[in-house]
Formats: C-alpha cells, sequence, structure tokens
C-alpha cells in the first residue's frame, strides 16, 4: 500500500509539470511522501496511546452503585 501511495505521488508530480526535470519531480514528490508518513506515523501513536487508555479502562474493575 505504501509503494503505491508513493508511486502515485511521483507519477501525479511528474505529470503536473511536464517539463520539469527528474530531480523536481524527485524532490518534491518524496517531499510529499515524507509529509504523508509523518502524519501517519502521528496518527499511529495517538491510536497507541487510546488503545493503552482502552486496556487501562478495561483492566479496571466495574464500578458498583450503592
Amino acid at each position: 500500500m505504501f509503494f503505491e501511495m508513493a508511486h502515485k505521488s511521483l507519477v501525479h508530480h511528474a505529470l503536473s509539470k511536464p517539463g520539469a526535470g527528474d530531480d523536481w519531480v524527485l524532490f518534491n514528490g518524496l517531499s510529499v511522501i515524507a509529509t504523508g508518513l509523518e502524519i501517519l506515523s502521528a496518527e499511529l501513536k495517538a491510536t497507541r496511546r487510546e488503545i493503552a487508555e482502552l486496556k487501562t479502562l478495561l483492566q479496571q474493575p466495574p464500578k458498583r452503585t450503592p
């Protein structure tokens, strides 16, 4: 899935400026890919925190009402 996204990003950048050189396509395409990876990394960290919080809540004994 990642390689498909990376490929599409590079193709998109190549088609957006047909006269641009390979360096431009690679630099801009790779910068978009890097930004996407940073966003995914942040989302994964947040998801891990949420899962840890849920595990903690599930391990607590149920509260009884008087």
